[in-house]
């Protein structure tokens, strides 16, 4: 305990750094999104799968600089996006047929990583860097990390000290009801302390937009964290990989995120941010 509580400590720091600076930012996510790729590689290697995941890697690498250097070159920075994603879904296609030819029940798992998870690490960037509001940015992209981060850390407690109701044992037979409640206080929770705290960098999004994201991270967040619980069921594995003692991996810590991104993001486009 002791340990994760350390990790988690230091990782919110980094988080903080990162967001602070814009090009922190993009190494920073940049580093992460390529564990991320490992960890996915690693993971249909486990089950013995042939699947072409190279060109996942080179965006994971760059979209994120690229994003942020056309944006400052006042280039059209979400078309030069989109013609990167078309051109990974092309070379992955293409690359599968030649590489995994003779294993064709590995064809389908190449499309996962452009999903899950470079689709949302893509919504993550944009709430950073494609806003208006640079300073609204900040504040979704806390929002997206942070909010999952403290349903987990609720729902681990709320669990453990009231927990008696399985929530789904098939799936992750150590959460409870109890704990799910006690995670939507924490999504909860975290609208309302960066509703205050989104003043230091002069965001404006208003309270019941706040608690409201809040609150959709809370519930959203678990259906993250027990899709990734399904994807290790499958492959028999307890963490994607060991590289946030006490955490897992990358896509351990940010299972959440996932599916929290596209909602805020939604939000934020929807309210001309």
């Amino acid at each position: 305990m002791l340990i994760r509580t350390i990790i988690g400590t230091a990782i919110c720091v980094v988080l903080l750094a990162a967001l602070i600076n814009e090009y922190v930012f993009a190494i920073v996510f940049s580093i992460a999104f390529l564990l991320a790729i490992n960890e996915m590689h690693r993971l249909f290697k486990t089950k013995g799968l042939q699947v072409f995941i190279f060109p996942s890697y080179v965006f994971a690498a760059v979209f994120a600089p690229i994003y942020l250097l056309s944006k400052n070159l006042e280039m059209n920075a979400t078309a030069i996006l989109i013609a990167l994603a078309m051109l990974l879904f092309v070379t992955t296609i293409v690359g599968q047929v030649i590489y995994g030819r003779n294993h064709n029940e590995s064809a389908i798992y190449c499309l996962l990583p452009l999903v899950y998870p470079l689709f949302s690490a893509c919504t993550l960037i944009f709430i950073y860097f494609g806003l208006r509001e640079r300073a609204v940015g900040i504040t979704g992209t806390a929002l997206a990390i942070l909010a999952p981060m403290a349903a987990d850390v609720l729902a681990y407690f709320g669990g453990v000290l009231f927990g008696k109701h399985k929530l789904c044992p098939s799936i992750s037979p150590k959460k409870t009801v109890e704990g799910a409640v006690f995670g939507v206080l924490g999504g909860l929770l975290m609208g309302m302390i960066l509703l205050f705290a989104q003043q230091l960098w002069g965001s404006t999004i208003v309270w019941h937009a706040m608690l409201a994201l809040g609150l959709l991270c809370g519930i959203a967040g678990q259906f993250g964290d027990l899709f990734a619980s399904m994807i290790k069921r499958w492959a028999g594995i307890k963490d994607f990989s060991s590289v946030l003692p006490g955490h897992g991996g990358i896509l351990d810590r940010l299972d959440s995120t996932w599916i929290c991104a596209p909602i805020i993001l939604c939000y934020l486009l929807i309210m001309a941010y």
